[in-house]
């Protein structure tokens, strides 16, 4: 049986019910007048500001300084081009490099990671074992002849 509304349940639910149509039409307008860039800009900025997202990330229990979004953009093109190694600058902790090395060995695994860095990598978790197959370890300046020649 169908509950009967007096005068003033009616008007109650109406208003109710308009209430909820204007937000959902609100919502809708002002999500469309928003550009796709400007998301992509408040969410990077958003990303960096933050000290919850980026300095916490972690790969495999290993901190690892790196955006999702860059990191599944950077997977789709190693796919396609099974590049024989990746040059990382800037080793951190290592997890970047342990996450281009489990990338690398599903689509050419006969690539390697080197990985360059002034300091070694001073991380408290330990690094995958693919880490100790398939990663470089250099210390030295990125952009100094030397560790450019090896």
């Amino acid at each position: 049986m169908a509950k009967e509304f007096s005068g003033r349940e009616s008007v109650l639910l109406i208003v109710i019910i308009a209430l909820g149509l204007t937000c959902l039409h609100l919502l809708r307008s002002r999500a469309e007048a928003v550009e796709p860039s400007t998301v992509i800009r408040r969410f990077s900025q958003i990303w960096i500001d933050s000290q919850n997202t980026w300095p916490l990330n972690r790969w495999l229990g290993v901190l690892t300084q790196q955006n999702p979004n860059d990191v599944w953009i950077t997977q789709e093109i190693l796919f396609e081009v099974k590049p024989d190694f990746v040059i990382e600058t800037g080793t951190f902790h290592g997890g970047s490099a342990a996450l281009w090395a489990m990338v690398l060995d599903q689509v050419n695994p006969d690539a390697r990671v080197i990985t360059i860095d002034i300091q070694k990598g001073q991380g408290d978790a330990p690094l995958p074992p693919i880490v100790d197959e398939k990663v470089d370890f250099l210390i030295g300046s990125s952009t100094d002849p030397a560790i450019v020649k090896q």
